[in-house]
């Protein structure tokens, strides 16, 4: 579902399972929180 909203975030899922091995799940929903956000504020400046 996140790759059809948003697919620049799409990551691999290999990829993605390896970071939350390395860094832990609460990094990289924190990183991912960030990289929505960051988004929704580009699109919100795009629409004005």
């Amino acid at each position: 579902m996140i790759r059809e909203l948003y697919p620049e975030l799409a990551v691999p899922v290999g990829a993605y399972e390896k970071l939350v091995e390395t860094v832990g799940l609460d990094f990289m929903l924190a990183v991912f929180h960030r990289q929505l956000e960051k988004m929704k504020s580009e699109e919100s400046e795009k629409g004005n």
